[in-house]
């Protein structure tokens, strides 16, 4: 694995849902993962959101537990019987209020989105100084099937998934996005090959390794010197054990904060009813968790595996958004008729404020070194 190309790391996209399942589920055990330098980056992405939303609440995190200012109207607990009728005008207040909290709180949570490809472009800075030929192709879709190729890639975590409360969640717009400039945030292949001296130059020569002990007897093992590491200090403002030990320590949050969440009795009460809702819908889902599992299906069916054998189309991409947008429809009316929206903004604002008071510190240092490079990322533009 060339963990600096972008073309052979580790993808934590896949068509097989479930392969991706138990890749997320053995990442969250720390399972003797030994990641060669440049995985950290790549396996520590998400979104961006608001910094200074985010250092608010670092500096004070029980300040989110006072949710009934905002006036949100939380449903009692299910028993059974038909879902609870709510007027439509309390259903778009409540929907709203339940989503801005929503944002609140996942404006805090950690992100790497956007960052990687900055760190790459320094690594290639770096190697260039040292006379090695770095140029790089263009990044292109696959002329043969173009929409196949830009969809191959885009996904949709749980936790969008449980949050989202909007007409979509994002999957068609990505594969637009792609299609319109497949390049962007991309390093394309080596024109000439993987130069000599390639690995001595990005690890080190002596290479000198860092190991941070992740939960459950796992470790993470990454080299501190070469160009890797004088990227990373470049764009975190920080060495790579400092910078990989606070991102091991905050990584697991988003899953954690999720299982939590989930796990609330007054969300799983909440859950039954929206799915007696979907449901009757003509949806099968049990939890939102189950619907970046019907997307993928509809991806899979309307634009990579076709039945009929052939390439993925225009029409095609119309009715995979058309179908993402009928579910979100869905979704947004039976977690506002069920409550969902709001007990699921309660919840997400009471778990998450112990969780950032407990790992107060690593979160601060963290939101310093993402800003950092944010800030240089902005100035390192890959195109």
């Amino acid at each position: 694995m060339n963990p600096h190309d972008p073309h052979d790391r580790y993808d934590a996209s896949s068509d097989d849902v479930t392969a991706r399942r138990l890749r997320s589920g053995l990442d969250a055990a720390g399972r003797g993962v030994h990641a060669p330098a440049g995985m950290v980056s790549a396996a520590l992405r998400g979104g961006q959101r608001r910094r200074r939303q985010r250092r608010a609440a670092i500096a004070a995190p029980i300040a989110l537990v006072a949710v009934g200012a905002l006036g949100l109207s939380w449903a009692q607990p299910w028993t059974g019987g038909q879902v609870r009728t709510v007027p439509v005008a309390e259903q778009v207040r409540d929907g709203q209020r339940a989503a801005a909290t929503v944002d609140d709180v996942l404006a805090q949570l950690p992100t790497e989105k956007g960052i990687g490809p900055a760190q790459e472009v320094l690594i290639d800075r770096c190697l260039a100084a040292q006379g090695l030929d770095v140029e790089r192709a263009p990044v292109t879709l696959d002329p043969s099937d173009p929409i196949a190729d830009a969809a191959g890639g885009v996904d949709i975590e749980d936790l969008t998934a449980w949050t989202a409360h909007g007409t979509d969640y994002g999957l068609s717009t990505a594969i637009r996005a792609a299609l319109a400039d497949p390049g962007v945030g991309e390093l394309g292949d080596f024109v000439h090959g993987i130069p000599t001296g390639y690995e001595q130059a990005v690890y080190g020569d002596p290479r000198v390794e860092v190991t941070v002990r992740l939960e459950n007897n796992g470790s993470l093992t990454v080299a501190t010197t070469g160009c890797f590491g004088q990227a990373v200090q470049e764009l975190y403002g920080s060495d790579v054990e400092a910078y990989t030990r606070t991102s091991v320590a905050v990584r697991p949050l988003r899953e954690e904060l999720l299982t939590q969440v989930a796990a609330d009795g007054e969300v799983e009460d909440a859950t039954k009813r929206w799915s007696q809702c979907m449901n009757a819908r003509g949806y099968s889902v049990t939890t939102p968790a189950d619907l970046p599992v019907q997307l993928q299906a509809a991806r899979r069916d309307l634009l990579l595996h076709k039945q009929d054998g052939t390439k993925a189309t225009n029409a095609d991409l119309t009715a995979l958004a058309e179908t993402e947008t009928a579910l979100a429809d869905a979704d947004r009316n039976c977690k506002d008729t069920s409550a969902l929206g709001s007990v699921l903004a309660q919840a997400l604002v009471e778990h998450w404020a112990p969780l950032a008071s407990a790992h107060a510190e690593d979160l601060a240092a963290y939101w310093v070194m993402t800003d950092h490079a944010r800030d240089v990322a902005a100035e390192v533009n890959p195109r």
